[in-house]
């Protein structure tokens, strides 16, 4: 049992937790030390409050200072109009009328989210995940008896519990998140929801990740809906590090042939956002998607708009979507502005999806022949 004791007044220490804990969660709280409000676990309910857009950040975010910069990088890429600056340039009056409207709305929008970041106390991928799993998604499915054995709910209200939980990750925070929906897909169908009902409370939570690099990234079709953001070239991953045959080899092994971005459906409730180069430079591309305008790339600025279209429209979105492409579609319907840029990465989309399935004919055909003895100059 975790042990309940007073947050720490030191700025730059977490507070104190039982050894158990693997990581801690913090709520994004201006008025706080680093605005960072540590939270007890047995204390925090995704489902009590506003809906919860949960930060699990790379590894290597494990103090107050750390956690606190993703909260603000993150808060910046879902509520963008919340920070546009003018740059001495002069608006009319129609722009200006149309930038505080954007403003208030974003800032409506964002009151409607408590924003929370994992920050890590250790680099146990397991531990995190299960803890993580039991003490607060299992809660928004099941409930305990008395003997501590778990009963399943209504299905309204296990999806209604789930609407409160999205996700943004980057890095190896994917991971854990992969690994919690692979957990999640697991017990529901043991809790003696049907098939149906499975699919419709985990659709109800939306996954955001940014340069995931793992190498079996499309192999399985998650159970949540999953937003993927990736460069081309993330040096993170390089091209030798990933399995023949999959999608993530395939992105870095070809060279990029369209203008502005892909739209790749991986399947119905897997999309990823593509794009040959975040920054001007190239470099450091692991990192890019938080670059300022002036340092992306044409693609990259691009990118960014579209990734916020379709994240504006699945925060405020009154009802669940069915799949990724229902999300797109609205996306284009609510957001007229870069609905023919949609229409293009959707299209090249196609176009790319159409080249990985040659590419995946290819490599079977030469492990098959591999297989029979054949060699290859």
């Amino acid at each position: 049992m975790t042990e309940k004791s007073s947050i720490s007044n030191s700025e730059n220490s977490l507070p104190p937790v039982s050894t158990a804990n693997e990581f801690v969660i913090a709520v994004r709280d201006l008025s706080a030390p680093n605005h960072l409000r540590f939270v007890q676990p047995e204390d925090f309910r995704i489902n009590e409050g506003k809906r919860k857009l949960i930060i699990f950040p790379g590894g290597k975010t494990m103090t107050p200072e750390q956690g606190n910069g993703m909260c603000k990088l993150t808060e910046k890429e879902f509520f963008s109009q919340l920070f546009l600056e003018d740059n001495g340039k002069k608006l009319s009056p129609k722009a200006k009328l149309e930038r505080e409207k954007a403003y208030y709305q974003a800032a409506e929008l964002r009151d409607q989210y408590e924003i929370c970041v994992v920050i890590y106390n250790n680099r146990n991928r397991a531990l995190q995940v299960q803890q993580f799993f039991d003490a607060f998604l299992v809660p928004l499915v099941a409930q305990k008896d008395a003997l501590g054995q778990l009963h399943r709910l209504d299905s309204a209200e296990a999806a209604a519990n789930m609407r409160c939980f999205t996700a943004s990750a980057h890095c190896y925070g994917a991971y854990l998140l992969k690994e919690i929906d692979e957990e999640f897909g697991k017990l529901l169908p043991e809790l003696g929801y049907t098939p149906q009902e499975c699919n419709e409370i985990a659709r109800q939570s939306v996954v955001f990740n940014h340069n995931n690099v793992d190498e079996d990234l499309g192999v399985h079709q998650p159970n949540m809906l999953h937003i993927q953001r990736l460069p081309q070239h993330d040096d993170a991953l390089p091209y030798e590090a990933c399995r023949p045959g999959t999608y993530q080899r395939f992105i870095k092994g070809e060279k990029y042939g369209f203008e502005g971005p892909c739209i790749d459906e991986l399947s119905a409730h897997e999309m990823v956002l593509l794009a040959p180069q975040i920054s001007l430079s190239g470099q450091n591309e692991h990192e890019g998607y938080w670059l300022p305008p002036a340092k992306k790339s044409a693609v990259g600025v691009q990118e960014e708009k579209l990734f916020q279209a379709i994240a504006t429209e699945v925060l405020s979105a009154s009802e669940p979507r069915q799949d990724v492409l229902e999300i797109l579609t609205h996306t284009s319907q609510k957001h007229r502005k870069d609905a023919s840029l949609l229409k293009k990465a959707r299209e090249n989309g196609t176009q790319h999806m159409a080249k990985f399935e040659n590419y995946c004919d290819k490599v079977a055909i030469v492990a098959r022949m591999t297989a029979s003895g054949r060699r290859f100059l």
